[in-house]
């Protein structure tokens, strides 16, 4: 299974960390607009709310799509053909735009 991983061409920043972003809506606030991620892609600022940047964070060439999916299942109570549908449709456009891109080295 090839891993995927970040373009290293992508600068990119954390702007919430998960934990913080998590207890916000515990708190009943909703959070399914906060931008968690920010990458800047040829002069272009694009912002990735909670489940776009936690997909993001997992691309780091450890894991191939079935194993992004997989920790994604785990972090929501939700359909599982929906979330991996959704889930492959990001992975396959992000791929397709060279945001992500296949691990070629054999050692990972």
């Amino acid at each position: 299974m090839k891993k995927i991983k970040r373009n290293p061409e992508i600068v990119w920043r954390v702007e919430i960390e998960e934990e913080e972003l998590l207890a916000r809506a515990r708190n009943g606030e909703d959070i399914s607009e906060e931008s968690v991620v920010t990458l800047v892609i040829a002069d272009v600022v694009h912002q990735l709310n909670y489940v776009a940047g936690k997909i993001w964070m997992l691309a780091d060439g450890t894991l191939g799509e079935d194993g992004i999916v997989s920790e994604i299942l785990k972090s929501f109570e939700t359909d599982e053909k929906t979330l991996k549908d959704d889930v492959n449709y990001f992975l396959s456009r992000l791929l397709k735009e060279g945001w992500l891109i296949y691990d070629e080295n054999k050692n990972t």
